[in-house]
């Protein structure tokens, strides 16, 4: 009987290392499977990944409107927009950009022929709108944010 007992408690305790050693198998497998997902993620450029990526838009303000339509800008929740604004009105008329809604910016006055540089990062997912201060009705935009 003391040899069944021996034997029960040493099989016992072969068990609990052998549990632990798979336990830790396992935390270094899903390790390894993150970091492979963020080293893939951030070369894919994947947004959810690396926090999102730069999305650059040229605004030229000439004939009172932008690119000459005032189009819509569209770019997803997380990323940010790089608006690169430039007057190319003839002298004596100026202009700014307002990005409506929470956080946006807003340029300061650009004269013929200065060039501004706006960064904006939404945090939510809507319409927003761009435009010119100095001319409104004429200088509105949409800024559409997907989720």
């Amino acid at each position: 009987m003391a040899n069944g007992l021996v034997a029960h408690e040493m099989a016992g305790m072969a068990r609990g290392p052998r549990r632990r050693r798979h336990i830790v198998l396992l935390w270094v497998a899903a390790a390894v499977l993150v970091a492979t997902a963020v080293v893939l993620g951030t070369a894919q450029g994947l947004p959810w990944i690396n926090g999102g990526r730069t999305v650059e838009v040229a605004l030229v303000a000439q004939g009172l409107k932008f690119n000459g339509t005032n189009p819509p800008l569209e770019v997803r929740r997380g990323d940010r927009l790089r608006l690169v604004v430039r007057n190319a009105e003839p002298a004596g008329i100026t202009h700014d950009v307002i990005i409506s809604g929470p956080g946006g910016p807003r340029s300061k006055l650009i004269v013929p022929g200065e060039t501004q540089v706006l960064t904006f990062k939404p945090s939510q997912a809507g319409v927003y709108h761009y435009s010119c201060s100095l001319h409104p009705g004429l200088m509105d935009g949409r800024l559409i944010v997907r989720p």
